[in-house]
C-alpha cells in the first residue's frame, strides 16, 4: 500500500471517530435533558386540598339538654278555719269562742266576727268583753308563749226556742290553746246562748246567762243596761260601759 493510500484511510478513520464522539454526545445530552425535565402534575395525580369544614352531627348527650319533667303545683292546703258550707250551728259556736280567744291570747287584736256574727244591740257587749280581755292581757300579760288556738269540742246544745226563721240554743264549747311547752296546753270551756239566723246562718243574739265570773256577766252587762235604762241608745251605754271598765282595769287591774 502506497504512502497516499495510507493517508487516505486515515483521514477517513478520523472523521468516522469523530462522527462517533459527536454521535454518543448527543445521545446523552439528550437522555440528561430528558431527566431534568419535571414531569407535569395532573388533577388526577395530586387532588385539590379540601378546604370545606366538615359538619359535625350534634349528639343527644352532647348538645341537647333532657327536657325537663312538669312539675306539679301543689294544692294549696285548705283553711281549717274557713266558713264551711253548709254551716251548722255547733261550728258557729266553736268558732265564735276560737277567735274569741285567740285575739284575747295569740293576736291581742279583735278578730273579724263579721262572717259569724252582726253587731247589733243584741250582740254588741260580746264584742267589747271580748276587747276587755284582750287589754287586760295587754297591761298585765296574758297567756305563755302561745304557737295556736283551735277549736275544740262542741258539747250538749239545748235548744231554747226555734222558729221559721231563727233558732236559740244554750251550747257549751271548748277550745285549745297550745303554746311552746310540749306538755302543757289549756282547753278552756265556755256555756253561752246564740240566736242565729236560719237563712243567712249567722248570729244575731249573744249572752251568758249562766257565767258565775267575769267581765260579761258581773260588770259589763249590768253597766250596759242601767246606761240604757237611763235613756242612752245602746250604742253609747255600751260603749261608756266599756270606757269605765277600762279605766278601772288600768288603775285597780283585775
Amino acid at each position: 500500500m502506497n504512502r497516499s493510500t495510507k493517508s487516505i484511510i486515515s483521514l477517513l478513520l478520523c472523521v468516522a471517530a469523530l462522527f462517533c464522539l459527536v454521535s454518543c454526545k448527543g445521545t446523552g445530552s439528550e437522555q440528561t435533558a430528558a431527566n431534568n425535565t419535571p414531569v407535569p402534575v395532573t388533577e388526577t395525580e395530586i387532588p385539590a386540598k379540601d378546604t370545606t369544614v366538615p359538619t359535625v352531627e350534634p349528639t343527644a348527650s352532647g348538645t341537647e339538654e333532657p327536657t325537663p319533667e312538669p312539675t306539679e303545683t301543689p294544692e294549696p292546703t285548705p283553711d281549717s278555719n274557713e266558713r264551711p258550707d253548709p254551716v251548722t250551728v255547733e261550728w258557729l259556736a266553736a268558732e265564735l269562742m276560737r277567735r274569741y280567744n285567740a285575739g284575747r291570747y295569740l293576736t291581742l287584736e279583735l278578730a273579724d266576727y263579721s262572717d259569724i256574727m252582726d253587731r247589733n244591740e243584741d250582740t254588741d257587749l260580746f264584742f267589747y268583753d271580748n276587747q276587755l280581755e284582750i287589754d287586760k292581757c295587754r297591761l298585765y300579760g296574758g297567756h305563755r308563749n302561745v304557737l295556736e288556738v283551735s277549736r275544740g269540742e262542741t258539747g250538749q246544745i239545748d235548744v231554747v226556742s226555734e222558729s221559721e226563721s231563727e233558732i236559740t240554743v244554750d251550747v257549751w264549747t271548748t277550745t285549745f290553746v297550745i303554746d311552746d311547752d310540749p306538755i302543757s296546753g289549756d282547753s278552756i270551756g265556755t256555756d253561752f246562748r246564740i240566736t242565729v239566723d236560719k237563712q243567712r246562718m249567722v248570729i244575731i243574739a249573744y249572752d251568758r246567762p249562766y257565767e258565775c265570773e267575769g267581765y260579761y256577766r258581773n260588770d259589763l252587762k249590768p253597766l250596759a243596761m242601767r246606761y240604757r235604762n237611763q235613756g242612752l241608745s245602746w250604742q253609747d251605754a255600751d260603749k261608756k260601759a266599756y270606757d269605765e271598765l277600762y279605766v278601772r282595769l288600768e288603775s285597780e287591774g283585775y
